[in-house]
């Protein structure tokens, strides 16, 4: 268990002031890699919607990673090794969307010594960001790493408002630490390392900058999806809630194919 947490902060003011990138005081510490491994811990994304050219979102909304402190395992390869499947441990999550929904999914995370890796939010609008890279850094982080990556999509995830496709496709990514950067969060202003991340598939390319902090995993993730839109989740606040003795069963849809299976 964590000896601090982060305290609840007035992100609803700040969504309701418009006032992105405004700084509060520093916000308490807690031991780095132990962001998704602690059961109650809620993390709140305030997310832009942006058309190909706008410079205004034309859409905002809130998602919520919840997480439950428990351990699943499913089989994740690094790209170059489709012979082996290395069996990761995954700590269950959840994402709901909305100020106060209830959660609907219930994916993994990869967080140890050496990744951290998630599912996107891909329900309803967000199903797109199946094709779009997965946030993913190698830790300990380093500037210049580079590393691919690589997965197969089936056409359950096709939608004719961007793509449609047969069978399954298959996605390369190509990852790389550009370095560390001073962000200004509505947690105050924050040093990440900036992970930026190209898609390449048979129906198009997408691109995603992820900053990662250690105590807080990805503070904002930034989109360009497969369409040409911009979509950017920046984490707004922070909690510890009560969840009930029983846990969700990890949601692994059929949907999801890696190479080799």
């Amino acid at each position: 268990m964590l000896p601090h947490y982060f305290r609840p902060r007035a992100a609803h003011l700040w969504l309701a002031a418009g006032l992105l990138g405004a700084c509060q005081a520093p916000p308490h510490e807690w031991l780095p890699g132990k962001t998704f491994k602690t059961r109650g811990h809620r993390l709140t994304y305030r997310v832009e919607h942006f058309g190909v050219v706008a410079t205004r979102p034309f859409l905002v909304d809130t998602i919520a990673i919840t997480t439950y402190g428990t351990l699943s395992h499913f089989p994740f390869f690094e790209a170059g090794d489709d012979s082996l499947s290395h069996w990761f441990r995954q700590w269950k999550t959840s994402y709901s969307y909305g100020a106060n929904a209830e959660p609907v999914a219930f994916p993994g995370v990869i967080e140890n010594d050496s990744t951290l890796w998630l599912h996107p939010p891909r329900d309803g609008r967000y199903r797109i960001l199946e094709l779009s890279p997965f946030p993913y850094i190698k830790l300990p982080a380093r500037q210049g790493q580079r590393w691919p990556w690589h997965l197969a999509v089936g056409s359950q995830w096709a939608d004719p408002k961007w793509a449609v496709w047969r069978g399954e496709i298959h996605v390369t990514y190509a990852y790389q630490t550009l370095g560390q950067q001073l962000l200004a969060t509505p947690l105050g202003p924050l040093t990440c390392w900036l992970v930026r991340a190209q898609a390449s598939c048979p129906v198009g390319t997408s691109s995603l900058d992820s900053y990662y902090h250690p105590q807080l995993g990805f503070v904002r993730l930034a989109y360009r999806t497969l369409d040409g839109r911009r979509l950017t989740l920046s984490l707004v606040d922070t909690a510890r809630v009560f969840l009930p003795a029983a846990s969700p069963a990890t949601y692994l849809p059929k949907t999801w194919q890696l190479p080799g299976q």
